[in-house]
């Protein structure tokens, strides 16, 4: 599927590329610059938004750039649905390892 240049912006600004774990349990979910968007203790609760340096100890990524869910020329749609399911699951306070593409 090819995408404007407003949808890639909004993708890369809106869905979750991953998360960083802090050293307590905490999720951060993080955009395509690495900017953190919301978190959540270590319980999936207290839902807040997310700024500034986030100290971590693992991050997880939902898709890589060889199945970008915003590719310009051919957006990857499993990587798009598993962005949108991860976020979802992260609102709900549900575990974000099914939705898990790599780790470190």
């Amino acid at each position: 599927m090819k995408l404007t240049k407003k949808e890639i912006a909004l993708r890369r600004k809106v869905l979750p590329y991953g998360a960083y774990i802090g050293p307590d349990g905490t999720e951060t979910l993080f955009d395509r610059s690495y900017a953190p968007i919301i978190a959540r203790d270590a319980n999936g609760n207290n839902l807040q938004r997310a700024h500034g340096w986030i100290t971590h100890t693992k991050q997880i990524w939902f898709y890589d750039d060889s199945c970008s869910p915003h590719h310009s020329s051919a957006a990857n749609t499993a990587a798009y649905q598993r962005c949108l399911e991860a976020l979802n699951a992260f609102i709900k306070g549900e575990s974000l390892k099914p939705y898990v593409y790599s780790e470190n």
